[in-house]
């Protein structure tokens, strides 16, 4: 990746590390809420089946 940068200003190299940060942050908070959403799905799953045997 080191080389793909190479042509790139100082300046340049900044917006790309600020890019670089925010996309990670963003897609962290995405997987993050993925997470979330499938815990509570597999929960209530847990539930539902449990009121359906009883």
């Amino acid at each position: 990746m080191g080389f793909a940068l190479k042509g790139v200003s100082q300046n340049q190299l900044r917006d790309v590390g600020v890019g670089v940060i925010t996309a990670l942050f963003f897609v962290s908070i995405a997987a993050f809420l993925f997470f979330k959403v499938v815990k509570f799905l597999q929960r209530d799953e847990q539930n539902n089946t449990f009121n359906r045997d009883s």
